[in-house]
């Protein structure tokens, strides 16, 4: 005799099972232990580059926490470029202007963060 299952759920009945903030949060904890695990695995993680790079990480993925903390605040008011509206000319001077000081590898004066592309390659070849 089959037995009859229940109709699934509406899609409005459907949520997620984690909050989308929370689970940024525990992804990008879960990354960084992950990291850090590899390199211990290599054995790399007591060379000096190297487990600067780990400081490093963990300063940066504490810093992700607290924005995205910040982010979800009721208080939070989305900056120009991410209000759901485009200003053409707006982000092209933007653009202009953050390509000029990346020429000039004035990283520290762009506006957010930067993390330099060789440690983004020497990451993705563990």
């Amino acid at each position: 005799m089959a037995s009859q299952q229940e109709p699934a759920a509406p899609f409005a009945d459907v949520r997620p099972a984690a909050d989308p903030d929370d689970a940024g949060c525990a992804w990008r904890t879960e990354k960084f232990k992950d990291f850090e695990w590899r390199c211990r695995c290599l054995g790399i993680d007591k060379d000096p580059e190297v487990a600067k790079l780990i400081r490093e990480m963990e300063v940066e993925t504490v810093h992700l926490q607290e924005v995205a903390r910040v982010q979800a605040g009721p208080d939070y008011k989305r900056p120009w470029w991410a209000d759901g509206e485009y200003d053409e000319e707006r982000a092209e001077e933007c653009n202009d202007k953050g390509m000029e000081l990346f020429a000039k590898k004035q990283f520290e004066v762009m506006p957010g963060r930067y993390c330099p592309p060789r440690l983004v390659t020497w990451y993705s070849t563990l």
